[in-house]
Parts: structure tokens; sequence; C-alpha cells
């Protein structure tokens, strides 16, 4: 993204004026970046089209910078999230399946060309459609894969969102079974050095390599099936003997 277009948008759109917008115009102003690996340095290498890797203002620049393609897809009645480079498109096809999906794909293709007029690109192969709803609608889909800037995109299984996997009938059984796949691989990593650790370090190594992950999103499973919380307390379980318990 050109420097001066995000000025631009900043002071038109958002009303940054003064010393405010002069500030952030002197920092993406001639900055450079190297790049060091032991004694290897790498030339000097202007940046005039984007921001440091990993400077937290970065996510909110990218989003101010496409601020008007959000407002694009907002006036032709479809909502949106986004989140830092993510964008994610939504919509209620219930009523006109058919219809809504037409006006999908009519939306994505606008924001396409909106994005390559203003120096980015939306990447059809990494965009992921999917349709979600009861097991009944889901049975009579619409009868056509999604199509994103022209291209015909397949419908997907399952879509990541954030760290949050979704499934066409938000069950989140794929969500859940990734973090019992993450969580029990690393019980079973710590089983072995725990003969090593005393009761504090297992307790903390416990807690910040495998609490941290259940609790992680815990907030989208409220209401979910028995069976399916159980699972994650199996994990908590296998756990709590070996890393909960002084040896």
């Amino acid at each position: 993204m050109f420097h001066a277009k995000l000025i631009d948008r900043l002071h038109t759109d958002y009303g940054y004026t003064g010393s405010a917008l002069a500030y952030i115009y002197s920092y993406l102003g001639g900055p450079s970046q190297v790049v060091q690996v032991g004694s290897a340095l790498r030339s000097k290498a202007d940046l005039v089209l984007c921001v440091p890797q990993g400077l937290v203002l970065g996510p909110l620049f990218f989003l101010s910078y496409v601020a008007p393609a959000a407002s694009l897809i907002s006036d032709l009645g479809l909502a949106h999230i986004a989140y830092a480079d993510d964008l994610t498109l939504y919509f209620d096809a219930s009523w006109r399946p058919d219809k809504s999906v037409d006006d999908f794909a009519a939306c994505a293709l606008l924001v396409h060309n909106w994005f390559l007029h203003n120096d980015l690109m939306l990447n059809p192969s990494m965009s992921d459609p999917m349709y979600v709803g009861s097991k009944t609608q889901l049975k009579h889909p619409p009868g056509h894969s999604g199509r994103i800037a022209s291209s015909r995109v397949p419908l997907s299984t399952s879509v990541k969102l954030l760290g949050v996997t979704f499934d066409p009938r938000m069950t989140f059984d794929s969500h859940v079974t990734d973090i019992c796949r993450v969580a029990q691989h690393r019980v079973r990593t710590l089983q072995h050095v725990r003969a090593l650790l005393d009761i504090s370090y297992a307790r903390l190594l416990a807690t910040a390599l495998i609490g941290s992950k259940l609790d992680c999103y815990n907030s989208v499973l409220t209401g979910l099936f028995k069976n399916t919380i159980l699972r994650l307390q199996r994990v908590q379980n296998s756990h709590r003997g070996w890393f909960l318990v002084d040896l």
C-alpha cells in the first residue's frame, strides 16, 4: 500500500490533522530495513510501499487503507468482518439462495477490482467459501459453488477465522478436534521431562502450554453438545495426574 494514499485516507476518512498526521507521515516517510543473520548483513532496503513487519500499528494502518472497500461491501447489502489483512463476507441465503450467491459474487468482483486499483491483490485461491445451515438446509444448497473475482472456488468443509475452525453445521467438532490434537501432543511432549521438574514448574508449564490451549476461544463453545465438551474434559483430565500432583 502506498504511503501517500494511506495518509490521505487517514486525513479524509478519519479526520487526522496537525501533529498527529505529521507524526505518522514522518514515521512512514523514508524508513529502511536491514536483515542480519550471524555475520551476514543484507544491504539496506528502503520501504516505500509498506510498513515494517511486526509493527503494532500495521493492522490498523491496513484497515484504514482498505476502509473504502468496507464501505462498498456495506453499500451492497452484505455484512463483513475485517481483521488485519483478513476479510470475511457473509450473507443470509435462506430466502433466495441463488440470487444471494450471485449478489455475493458481484460484490466479491467489485472488491477485487477495488483492490487492483489500489495496488493490492485479492487472491481467490486463498479464499474459502462455505455454506452454513441446518442438516436439512445443507442437503439442498444453491446449485453452484462460490465465485470470487470471476474464478470458481470449490466449497470448503471448514473455514478457520481468527483461530476458530467453523464447520457448515456450526457444531465446532473440527475446532474441538484441533484443540484436542494439539493439547494431547503437548501432554505427551511434557511427559518426557516431567520427572525432571518439580511441582511448581510442572504446573506452570501445564497451565501455559495445555490449559491455555483448552481455554482459548472457549466462549464459542457455549451451548454445544455435552459429548463435544466431554472431549475437552478428557484432555484436561489426562494431564492433571501428570502435572498437577507431586510425583
